[in-house]
C-alpha cells in the first residue's frame, strides 16, 4: 500500500496555521528551495505563513499518525476574483514519490474548482521533476519562462458531484485523522 493511502487528507482550519508552518520548517533545504524557488530560512517561512490571508488562501493537508507531512497551498487571485488561483505543493522527504503530492494536488484543484476558479497556475523549477510530472498528468500546459516552469491547469465548472466529493473527502479525512490520533495514543 502506498503512503498516500495511509494519509488523512483534509483542509486546515484558519487556527491551524502553526501546523503548516511546522511542516514547512520540516522540509529539507533542497525541498525548501524547490517549494519557494530559492533559499528559505525559518524566519522567511514564518513571515510567509503570517501574511497568508485566510479569505484568499486554502491549505489542504496530508496527515500521517496525526502529523502534517504534506500540504497544498491554494491562493486565489483576489477576494473578489476567484477565477484563477496559484497552487504550491510540499511533501516531506519520507512521503515523496508515493502519491502524496498527486493526492494533494487533485484535492486542491477540486477545492479551487468548487470556489469558481477556471484555471490554476503551478510554478516549479525545471529540476522539480515530481511537480512537472504531476502537472503533465493533469494535462497542464507547461511553458518555460524566466527559469521556472509555468503550468496552467484548466478547470471545469463546479458541479453537484464535485461539491459532494469535496465534502465527502473532508469528512473521511477528518475521520481517518481522528482514528490515527486515537491509535497513536493507544500504542
Amino acid at each position: 500500500m502506498s503512503k498516500a493511502h495511509t494519509c488523512a487528507f483534509r483542509k486546515l482550519r484558519s487556527g491551524e496555521r502553526s501546523l503548516y508552518r511546522d511542516h514547512l520548517h520540516a522540509l529539507s533545504p533542497t525541498d525548501r528551495h524547490l517549494r519557494f524557488h530559492g533559499f528559505t530560512s525559518d524566519e522567511t517561512i514564518d513571515q510567509h505563513v503570517a501574511r497568508m490571508d485566510p479569505r484568499r488562501t486554502q491549505i489542504i493537508g496530508a496527515f500521517v499518525d496525526g502529523r502534517l507531512h504534506g500540504a497544498a497551498e491554494i491562493v486565489f487571485a483576489s477576494l473578489t476574483d476567484r477565477s484563477s488561483a496559484e497552487l504550491a505543493v510540499s511533501v516531506e522527504d519520507p512521503y515523496q514519490r508515493a502519491g502524496v503530492g498527486g493526492g494533494l494536488t487533485r484535492r486542491a484543484l477540486r477545492v479551487a474548482q468548487n470556489r469558481g476558479a477556471r484555471f490554476v497556475w503551478m510554478y516549479c523549477l525545471p529540476e522539480n521533476e515530481p511537480m512537472r510530472r504531476i502537472a503533465s498528468s493533469l494535462h497542464g500546459q507547461l511553458k518555460l519562462a524566466d527559469a521556472t516552469i509555468d503550468a496552467r491547469l484548466q478547470l471545469a465548472p463546479a458541479t453537484l458531484r464535485s461539491r459532494l466529493q469535496e465534502q465527502l473527502e473532508d469528512g473521511l479525512g477528518t475521520m481517518r485523522l481522528l482514528s490515527q490520533v486515537a491509535l497513536a495514543r493507544v500504542a
